[in-house]
């Protein structure tokens, strides 16, 4: 084993060491690459302190918690700072080109793994201003762990909403097939030998069973459009309808392919009476079409609190 002094690990290695003393009053002991990578090991001091917003090109900062607990705080690409707890034993990585800052309370310890392809130094503070003065502001202990734990309540239900609106996704599509499979079953049965067929054993006028089953199955589509159209108001806290064209929504078609279905069905069950006119029963059917479709698209693009009940 040959011993490397700390000249001859600067000069040909390019590897070197820089201890300080912030001024937050925290301590940093640094083992430094010139290609701007390394390892920090930091101290807090005897009172807690944030540190100084920044961010990397390439740099990426793997954090780990060796004593105590640590407050990271980022802004997000929307804008939006938000602050996570780490306690003793954690560990997690930032990403380049995220504005980010640290607070440590008193006497925590961490360390912190700088690594990615860079070249140089690349740890930069134009543009912070703002973010720095976001987490300046949170002076306490308990005004920090307050502002994460509000931000993780938040969270925790659009997580888990997320499975759910995956789950509806696909319910919205299905609704059409089953609906369409009825469709066609019913008009498949409307043939002449069957519906005779059936009245006979019911002992009923053949148009009249025609009716009540043109009705009936009417009913059950119509029942299935507004299955599709609660799952879509379940799926609506992440699908923004709000302002958006009915037009640019593939849910949208569905939709109304599933009512028209309904509609149709309706229509030939008013024919089927023979007290009514064609024009009137189509006419009939386009309000019908036109009343349903369009209010529930309005529904869905109103405030959720209008359809969240």
């Amino acid at each position: 084993m040959t011993e490397i002094d700390s000249t001859e690990a600067r000069e040909k290695h390019g590897i070197y060491c820089v201890h300080q003393q912030m001024p937050n009053r925290e301590f940093r002991f640094r083992l430094k690459k010139v290609d701007g990578t390394g390892y920090i090991r930091t101290e807090a001091s005897g009172v807690g302190a944030w540190q100084e917003s920044h961010y990397h090109k390439q740099v990426r900062e793997t954090y780990i918690v060796q004593a105590g607990w640590m407050a990271y705080a980022e802004r997000l690409p929307n804008g939006q700072p938000e602050i996570t707890i780490h306690r003793e034993g954690g560990l997690f990585t930032t990403q380049p080109g995220i504005i980010h800052n640290v607070f440590m309370p008193a006497n925590s310890v961490i360390h912190t793994i700088k690594h990615g392809m860079c070249n140089s130094e690349d740890r930069r503070t134009d543009g912070t201003e703002e973010f720095d003065r976001f987490c300046t502001g949170l002076t306490t202990e308990e005004a920090i762990i307050s502002y994460a734990v509000q931000a993780a309540s938040s969270a925790r239900p659009r997580a888990r909403y997320s499975e759910e609106y995956q789950h509806f996704d696909k319910l919205i599509w299905q609704v059409p097939a089953w609906a369409t499979a009825i469709f066609a079953l019913s008009l498949q049965g409307l043939g002449a030998d069957s519906v005779q067929s059936i009245a006979k054993v019911a002992r009923i006028p053949a148009d009249q069973l025609a009716t009540v089953f043109l009705f009936g199955l009417s009913l059950m589509i119509l029942c299935f459009s507004h299955v599709m159209y609660r799952f879509r108001v379940h799926q609506r806290s992440l699908k923004e309808y709000r302002g958006s064209s009915p037009f640019k929504s593939a849910s949208t078609y569905t939709h109304a392919m599933v009512v028209g279905q309904a509609v149709f069905l309706s229509v030939l069950g008013l024919l089927s009476t023979k007290h009514v006119p064609l024009w009137a029963a189509i006419a009939f059917g386009f309000a019908w079409f036109a009343a349903l479709t369009v209010s529930r698209e309005v529904r869905l693009r109103c405030d959720a609190d209008a359809i969240s009940r």
